[in-house]
């Protein structure tokens, strides 16, 4: 019998094609998980996820290898994880950080007004806080009553 297509498995009489981890990125999060609780055990780690940021940049990633280089980064930023989540400054460790940030579209837009910007960055900040004001003006550095006063600003 001839060699497969590395995407391609035989089981028994029957053929399942896996497609490629670029024809699949919806998946790409529970893979993530999945891998973080293996390095976490193996590394000691109690890491439970991924920074928006993070994840960005690894859904608009090539992934040549497929799963092998996946399960190549996700080990490297367990190891090097130093909390709870795996965060952006993290990956400038992987060799593969410059095409990342090639492939990394802009959080915020810069063309603006500085209130426009700051409306901007403060809806940010929100999200990524679960929409918690007390959490999101302890991130920016403002009390919660200046928040409220920046949110209802026109």
């Amino acid at each position: 019998q001839g060699e497969l297509h590395p995407d391609v498995m035989a089981i028994t009489d029957h053929i399942l094609r896996i497609p490629s981890l670029r024809e699949r990125k919806e998946d790409l999060h529970e893979y993530i998980r999945l891998l973080i609780g293996i390095y976490n055990s193996r590394f000691g780690k109690q890491v439970v996820g991924v920074r928006d940021e993070v994840f960005h940049y690894l859904l608009h990633y090539e992934w040549r290898e497929n799963m092998a280089e996946l399960k190549r980064i996700v080990k490297e930023l367990v190891r090097t994880a130093q909390g709870y989540y795996i965060e952006e400054n993290q990956l400038h460790l992987l060799p593969e950080h410059n095409e990342i940030v090639a492939n990394k579209e802009p959080l915020i837009n810069l063309h603006g007004t500085l209130n426009e910007i700051e409306k901007e960055i403060i809806g940010y900040v929100l999200k990524e806080e679960n929409m918690n004001q007390t959490k999101a003006a302890e991130r920016l550095g403002i009390n919660r009553s200046t928040l409220w006063r920046k949110l209802n600003e026109k």
